[in-house]
């Protein structure tokens, strides 16, 4: 009696067998997304870092493309002339615990302030116990929001893609010219046990004596993973980030 299989049977196998590796192959590489646009309860500011003093709030408002935005007012006062400052702004339900390739962002911005600032899409993980807030490299992405910038109605301007953990570097607490951000420090995205939150900083600095208020805002923030490895929010991308 032969009980081999026939090279017929050893094909459907094997086509069968790749099928499934496929299968599970797109289910775990597919995007995960985080978006907001209407910037609701939750959303919860903080400094990352700073020299001088600095009273700020965070707070959903109108005008944005379509409905709410979130709107910052920042007070900057310099002690010794010089005042720097990063304040964070993060939600917990943009968090997603697992290892992934690389992420993208979009958003959009208005100034109608006095002065020009600079935002940059943040991650935050816990080191050492301690809440640790990255940023992008700056020396390669630069999202600055200049005078009388309006939003845009239509897919947002403000975005970059591919973003490596490598390219993230830690804001000190004490934050300041000299000691600016620390790229010998990077966030971790290779853990499939590593609790990653996704959010945005507004960073600053004010020269001279007295103080400088400054007023902009974000709309249509959005985050997606490349090659994620865990559970999350999943979709297609949104505002021109797939």
């Amino acid at each position: 009696m032969n009980l081999q299989p026939g090279a017929s049977s050893l094909r459907l196998l094997a086509v069968s067998l790749v099928s499934i590796a496929l299968a599970a192959t797109a289910s775990a590489q597919t995007p995960v997304t985080f978006y907001d646009g209407t910037f609701g309860p939750g959303w919860v500011a903080s400094v990352a870092g700073l020299t001088g003093t600095v009273t700020y709030t965070f707070a959903a408002g109108g005008g944005g493309f379509p409905g709410a935005s979130e709107k910052e007012t920042h007070k900057l006062t310099a002690v010794g002339g010089v005042a720097f400052m990063y304040l964070a702004n993060f939600n917990s339900v943009n968090t997603f615990t697992g290892a992934f390739k690389s992420l993208s962002y979009s958003y959009d911005l208005a100034n109608p302030g006095k002065h020009d600032v600079f935002y940059a899409i943040a991650v935050q993980q816990i080191v050492a116990g301690v809440p640790t807030v990255y940023i992008p490299d700056k020396t390669q992405i630069l999202d600055i929001v200049q005078l009388v910038n309006t939003f845009a109605a239509a897919p947002n301007p403000y975005f970059t893609t591919g973003l490596v953990a490598s390219q993230f570097c830690k804001i000190p607490t004490n934050a300041n010219y000299g000691n600016d951000i620390d790229c010998t420090q990077n966030p971790n995205f290779s853990s499939s046990t590593q609790q990653t939150v996704f959010g945005y900083v507004v960073g600053n600095s004010f020269t001279g004596s007295g103080s400088g208020i400054y007023k902009t805002a974000i709309d249509n923030w959005c985050v997606v993973l490349d090659g994620p490895s865990g559970p999350g929010s999943v979709g297609r991308g949104c505002r021109g980030i797939y």
